[in-house]
């Protein structure tokens, strides 16, 4: 989430007033001057450092508040930065955007440790504020890729242990419970391979009418945007794809993907009774190169493809030891794995030309 650009749009202004804080001492602007240049050249833990000892002398500096809470929120360090940004959140509106970047990073805070309402609430008054284009740009692109806009305000919640279920329409869900629990033990077996840090919960978007969600969504459905640990199902679509793809990310976070891997071990792990190897053969009626099909996935036909990838990805993980497997599902490139998968591709294609 952190960027050099982003950090230079977002110093823009600040750095402009800096020099405004020297009314309140010359030390002080030389301690906001000091952390708008760590902050500009990416020297966050020593940013945070400076600048936690520099408020503890004296608590009445909003910029360094700013800066401090966005250093850690860069680091993902939510919880820490909350304090801070409500800090520097109190000051008054004004042309310097202090209070209304505080705002929207609060936002982005409040998101990530479980806060959805205050997290719309503070992106919400950062856009009313508009006190600089580019804090209020930030703050309504956050407002929709966390989906808190008005258009899901009337949505019905259910929460389980890891998840934050929204339904369109849950009179048209049978077993409401059921359905949100299903999910739930779908999370805890995926998780229980691909372990991931505690984080927020999951918002896991459930539609009913698939026509309402492209001019939405931007998007077809349904869709996992792991970064967001958000989802955007249909109802009746498998209980562990789109989870699959966000615990995968947040336990491996893989460097390189390909569109058979990475579909692959989805397929695998959609937490269906499928047989995977039979879909797979009647598709490709027993015959595929997968090595081709893993090098140019954009010359076959998309249901081949996430069948033989699905059907692969099942094979490979009950034919390695799980450190090649996680190791295959860091770095998805096929180069990096030919030597010693070669002989368990050959046997999965032997297998799959297999008759029924």
């Amino acid at each position: 989430m952190r960027h050099r650009t982003s950090r230079t749009l977002f110093l823009a202004r600040i750095i402009l007033v800096a020099p405004l804080v020297a009314v309140a001492g010359w030390a002080q602007a030389q301690t906001t001057e000091e952390a708008s240049a760590l902050y500009l050249s990416g020297q966050l833990d020593q940013l945070i450092a400076q600048g936690e000892t520099s408020l503890r002398q004296n608590d009445e500096q909003p910029i360094l508040h700013l800066l401090v809470g966005r250093a850690y929120a860069d680091q993902h360090r939510f919880n820490e930065a909350v304090p801070h940004l409500e800090k520097s959140g109190q000051v008054p509106p004004g042309p310097d955007g202090v209070r209304a970047w505080s705002l929207g990073y609060l936002g982005l805070a409040y998101y990530y440790t479980n806060h959805p309402d205050q997290a719309r609430t503070a992106l919400a008054v950062c856009v009313a504020l508009n006190s600089t284009p580019n804090a209020t740009r930030y703050a309504q692109r956050r407002l929709q890729a966390y989906q808190l806009t008005p258009f899901f305000a009337e949505w019905k919640v259910v929460e389980t242990a890891h998840l934050r279920l929204h339904f369109q329409s849950p009179e048209q869900v049978p077993a409401l419970a059921q359905y949100a629990a299903d999910r739930e033990r779908a999370y805890q077996s995926i998780e229980a391979t691909f372990p991931v840090p505690a984080a927020k919960k999951l918002d896991f978007y459930v539609w009913n009418n698939t026509a309402d969600s492209r001019p939405v969504v931007q998007r077809n459905l349904g869709f996992a945007v792991p970064e967001y640990l958000l989802v955007n199902a249909r109802q009746n679509q498998t209980r562990g794809h789109e989870l699959a793809h966000v615990l995968v990310q947040h336990s491996l976070s893989p460097t390189h993907r390909s569109q058979l891997i990475n579909e692959g071990v989805a397929v695998y792990l959609d937490q269906t009774a499928t047989n995977r190897m039979q879909r797979a053969r009647q598709l490709t009626r027993g015959r595929t190169d997968v090595w081709h099909l893993w090098e140019h996935p954009e010359e076959t036909d998309e249901a081949v493809l996430y069948a033989v990838g699905g059907a692969l990805l099942e094979y490979v993980a009950t034919h390695v030891p799980p450190a090649q497997f996680r190791a295959l599902l860091q770095d998805q490139r096929a180069e990096m794995h030919r030597s010693w998968l070669a002989p368990v591709v050959a046997a999965f294609e032997h297998e799959l030309a297999q008759p029924e």
